[in-house]
């Protein structure tokens, strides 16, 4: 027959039985169902001391998997960040140097000539490949660097046009596209000004023919009448 005395005859027998039930080894054919033979009222034992204990601990390892992960994910976002960080400081001092080669009058500004001489650099070359700029068409970068359209860069309107041109094409043609759209704008506000300014003397001619005709109307009325009845006459 069964031992009881086996699985429950010390303390410390009884614990390792419980242990050998919680990880569901042989628990029911080797214990449970003597137990129950013996007293039926056991059985509620069994059901409520099994899913407090497999999904307790079932719980406590997915949530200590759980946290393991949220703390190397932060972890891994920080590293990331300071990754991330290092990185732009670095293109944007490179961006500073290709400015400096290129600013080859010390002006502080930077001329589309000078551009494209300094895009003929070997070293400019290289930093903007580092930089994933593009470099088939050095007039075209100009124009979508210099939004206001002024053809001269400073050094904080080339800094940050080369940053928002610095990756996918996608990028590159929206600046393009917003700095015509900016020369266009400016254009239309100097079409504007030329119309106004043709209107206020299209205003003062009608005002000088208006003041003409006052003044000479009724010599010109009277000298057609006099040609009229000579001719009449």
């Amino acid at each position: 027959g069964w031992d009881h005395e086996e699985y429950f005859g010390t303390v410390g027998r009884s614990m390792y039985t419980l242990l050998q039930c919680m990880t569901l080894d042989s628990w029911s054919s080797r214990v449970a169902r003597h137990v129950i033979a013996n007293q039926w009222w056991m059985a509620g034992f069994w059901v409520v001391f099994l899913v407090l204990s497999t999904f307790g601990i079932l719980n406590i390892v997915v949530s200590v998997i759980v946290e393991h992960m949220l703390n190397a994910a932060k972890s891994n976002k920080k590293r990331m960040q300071v990754r991330e960080e290092r990185q732009r400081r670095m293109e944007l001092e490179s961006i500073r140097d290709i400015f400096k080669i290129a600013d080859d009058d010390g002006s502080g500004d930077l001329s589309r000539a000078e551009f494209r001489q300094a895009v003929l650099n070997k070293e400019v070359q290289w930093r903007m490949r580092q930089l994933d700029l593009p470099l088939s068409d050095a007039e075209r970068l100009f124009d979508a660097i210099d939004g206001d359209g002024d053809k001269d860069l400073s050094i904080g309107e080339f800094i940050k046009g080369c940053a928002k041109l610095k990756g996918p094409a996608q990028s590159k043609d929206l600046l393009a596209v917003q700095a015509q759209a900016d020369m266009l704008a400016k254009n239309m506000d100097t079409l504007m000004d030329s119309l106004e300014a043709s209107e206020r003397m299209m205003n003062v001619l009608d005002e000088l023919t208006n003041r003409i005709n006052q003044r000479f109307g009724p010599s010109v009325v009277g000298s057609r009448r006099r040609i009229a009845h000579n001719v009449g006459g």
